[in-house]
C-alpha cells in the first residue's frame, strides 16, 4: 500500500508540474515571427524589393504600419539609410501606388513616409514607414 501511495504522489507532483508549466503559453507563430521581422535585414530586403506587386490589394485590405526607427538595430541603421537614398524613386512610385489606392488603415502622414511595403501570406500590407 506505501508503494501505491508514493507512486500516486509521484505522479500528482509530476502532473501539477506539468500544469505549472503550461500556464506560460508558448508565443504564438506571430509573436515568434515578429523577432525576425523586426530586424534591419527584414526592412532592407523590403526597401530592395521596390514596388511590390499590389494587385488584388484594396482599400479594405488590413494594413500594418511598422515604423522602421523601432526595429533597426544600431549597426543596420547606415546600411538602411544607404538603401533610402538608392531607392528612393522606387520609394515615390511606391507612395504614388499606394496613394492610388487609398487604403483605409494607412493615414496621409503615414502615406508621406512609407519607404517599404511587403505582402504577407495572410493578405495584410505591412507597410513600413521612417
Amino acid at each position: 500500500m506505501k508503494l501505491s501511495l508514493v507512486a500516486i504522489f509521484a505522479l500528482l507532483a509530476s502532473l501539477s508540474l506539468t500544469a505549472f508549466a503550461q500556464d506560460e503559453p508558448a508565443p504564438t507563430a506571430s509573436e515568434a515571427k515578429r523577432s525576425v521581422d523586426d530586424s534591419s535585414s527584414v526592412v532592407l530586403s523590403a526597401i530592395r524589393a521596390g514596388v511590390v506587386d499590389l494587385t488584388g490589394v484594396t482599400k479594405d485590405t488590413k494594413v500594418k504600419v511598422v515604423d522602421i526607427d523601432g526595429l533597426t538595430e544600431e549597426e543596420g541603421r547606415s546600411a538602411v539609410q544607404q538603401a533610402l537614398v538608392e531607392s528612393e524613386n522606387q520609394i515615390e512610385s511606391l507612395r504614388q501606388a499606394l496613394r492610388e489606392l487609398d487604403l483605409k488603415g494607412l493615414s496621409e502622414e503615414d502615406m508621406d513616409t512609407v519607404v517599404a511595403v511587403k505582402r504577407e501570406p495572410n493578405g495584410t500590407l505591412t507597410v513600413y514607414v521612417d
